[in-house]
C-alpha cells in the first residue's frame, strides 16, 4: 500500500523540483510537517549546504537562475518532454558552482522540440533566441553554452550555432519527427535547418552525448552524424535513454558536468570514463589553438 502513496507524493512534489531552488526546498525541509516529502535533492542537501541560487521567472515556462556571484558563465538549458535537464532543475543546480555559472531554464509545454518557440514568451525558436541574445549581452558573460537533454537536445545545438556559444551540448537528443506533424495541420515545419552541411561555418563546438546500448539514441544519433560529421562524440555506456540519470548512480555526474561545461576542451570518447587527473584534463581538439584565440578575442569585444 505504501508504493501509490509515495508515487503520489512524487507526483506533487515533482513540479516543485522542476522549478524552486535548492535553498527554497532546503527551507521547506526544515519544517517537520514538509520533511517526508521526496524531493530528488534531498539525499544531496544532507551532504552538503544548499548552492545560492536565486529564481527570476521571466515566463512560467522561461526561469533565470543566478546567485548573484558575478558568474562570467552563462548556461542555457533546453528542457526535455518531463519539463526538466534528465534530472530535476534543483538537482542540477546543486551540482553547478554557483559563482562560476548562472543558469537559464527553457521548458516548452507544447512539447513541439522548441521549434514553435515559448507561450507566452516567444512565438519561434528564433524569438527565443533573439531574447536570449538579449538576456546575454546584458549581463556581459564572458562565455555561452547551451545544453539540452532528449527532445531539448538538438534544439540546443541549433540555439548554440546561432548564438555563437562556446560549446553546444545534446544529452541523447532526437529530430522532430514531421510527418506526424504535418498531420496535425497546425504545426509549421521549417523550411531550413540549422543542422545541415549547409550551416555557417565557425568555432561552436557541438558535443553529444548518447546512450550506446539504447537503441533509439543510436539511430537518432547516427541521422545527426550524417548532416554534422564533425560533431564530438560522447558515448555512454549504458542501455537507458536517461543517461544522465545512469551517470548519477554511478557517481560520475560530476565529473561529466565538469567536462562537458568546464574551460578545456572536450574530445570525442568511445566509451567516456571520468578523467583521472582532479583537473580533468581532456585531449586537445586539433583545432583547440585557433578556437581559445577566436573565444579571447570574442570576450575582449563583448566587454
Amino acid at each position: 500500500m505504501s508504493a501509490p502513496v509515495f508515487s503520489r507524493l512524487a507526483a506533487q512534489t515533482a513540479p516543485l523540483d522542476n522549478s524552486l531552488t535548492p535553498l527554497e526546498i532546503a527551507e521547506l525541509l526544515r519544517n517537520p510537517t514538509h520533511q517526508h516529502l521526496p524531493f530528488a535533492i534531498a539525499p544531496l542537501l544532507r551532504v552538503s549546504p544548499p548552492t545560492r541560487y536565486l529564481r527570476e521567472e521571466l515566463n512560467q515556462d522561461v526561469r533565470l537562475y543566478s546567485a548573484h556571484r558575478g558568474a562570467r558563465t552563462l548556461i542555457v538549458g533546453f528542457g526535455g518532454a518531463s519539463h526538466r535537464l534528465m534530472k530535476p532543475i534543483s538537482h542540477f543546480l546543486q551540482m553547478m558552482p554557483d559563482d562560476f555559472y548562472d543558469v537559464l531554464v527553457i521548458t516548452d509545454a507544447q512539447r513541439r522540440h522548441h521549434d514553435a518557440g515559448i507561450q507566452g514568451y516567444s512565438n519561434s525558436l528564433l524569438e527565443t533566441l533573439i531574447r536570449i541574445k538579449a538576456l546575454s549581452d546584458t549581463r556581459s558573460y564572458r562565455r555561452l553554452i547551451t545544453y539540452g537533454t532528449s527532445m531539448g537536445g538538438f534544439p540546443a545545438l541549433r540555439a548554440g550555432l546561432w548564438l555563437g556559444a562556446d560549446r553546444a551540448v545534446s544529452i541523447g537528443g532526437a529530430f522532430c519527427s514531421h510527418p506526424p506533424r504535418l498531420l496535425r495541420g497546425s504545426d509549421e515545419v521549417r523550411a531550413f535547418d540549422l543542422l545541415c552541411h549547409c550551416r555557417p561555418s565557425g568555432y561552436v563546438p557541438l558535443v553529444t552525448a548518447f546512450s550506446t546500448g539504447h537503441s533509439l539514441d543510436v539511430e537518432r544519433h547516427a541521422a545527426l552524424r550524417a548532416v554534422l560529421p564533425d560533431c564530438i562524440e560522447l558515448k555512454i555506456n549504458s542501455d537507458r535513454h536517461n543517461v544522465i540519470h545512469h551517470l548519477d548512480r554511478r557517481g560520475e555526474l560530476p565529473a561529466f558536468y565538469a567536462t562537458i561545461f568546464g574551460e578545456n576542451d572536450v574530445s570525442a570518447s568511445p566509451n567516456w570514463r571520468p578523467a583521472k587527473s582532479k583537473a580533468l584534463q581532456a585531449r586537445r581538439h586539433p583545432r583547440s589553438v585557433w578556437q581559445r584565440l577566436f573565444r579571447r578575442c570574442r570576450a575582449f569585444f563583448r566587454r
